[in-house]
């Protein structure tokens, strides 16, 4: 296939073409190509946004990790409980 792009589109349009076709392919196939080439897409959330979402959800500690186990499941990254707690104790300026 590469020597198909690189007739079409050069060797250095090669990138931009394969781009290009990766985002028109349907969700479900980009993560089938993803995972075989072995690319995992994961979700990272901040002690800043963890605490967020812990206060506006009105969370209790034990309910946060609760959810935060289950989206661990689905690919989501933490920082850490401790990190959270600490910045919830620093006080704002």
């Amino acid at each position: 296939m590469n020597k198909v792009w690189s007739v079409v589109a050069g060797t250095s349009g090669i990138l931009c073409q394969q781009s290009s076709e990766l985002k028109t392919l349907s969700k479900e196939t980009k993560l089938r190509v993803c995972a075989s080439a072995g690319v995992k897409q994961k979700a990272k959330l901040t002690a800043w946004h963890q605490l967020a979402m812990k206060s506006k959800l009105q969370l209790t500690w034990s309910q946060a990790r609760s959810q935060k186990r289950f989206l661990k499941e689905v690919g989501v990254e933490y920082d850490s409980e401790m990190k959270e707690r600490k910045l919830r104790d620093t006080p704002i300026h």
